[in-house]
């Protein structure tokens, strides 16, 4: 778009199209035995919306954060209470949730825990 930008909504969705095949042929094609499959193409929605691009990383932090406080506690009884908490702002929601707030500190304490496991495994 950016080196295109009188580019006409066909030629978008055959770059987009290309895109997707030629980066499924060089990253997953080798390990599905697929060629030329446009199934990543299905972000091109991304174009339209990219301002929300960024909920990705952070959705991504603040499910590993729940995922972490579900497997302290009774599943169904915890998603109960996360979830009766009413109409409340995303902060309040995960002070609640989680007891803290959005943080990447969960996944950097896992990610410790796990390469203190791979250095402990014999070569």
């Amino acid at each position: 778009l950016y080196e295109h930008p009188e580019a006409t909504p066909a030629e978008l969705r055959e770059a987009a199209l290309t895109i997707a095949r030629t980066v499924w042929n060089r990253w997953f094609a080798p390990v599905f035995g697929v060629r030329d499959s446009e199934i990543l193409a299905i972000y091109s929605h991304m174009i339209a919306y990219g301002l929300y691009l960024p909920d990705y990383a952070i959705g991504h932090i603040i499910a590993f954060q729940v995922a972490g406080r579900l497997t302290q506690e009774t599943f169904g009884a915890e998603v109960e209470r996360m979830t009766r908490q009413g109409h409340v702002t995303p902060g309040v929601w995960i002070q609640g949730a989680v007891g803290g707030p959005v943080s990447a500190e969960a996944l950097l304490a896992a990610s410790r825990v796990a390469l203190a496991a791979f250095t402990r495994v014999p070569a």
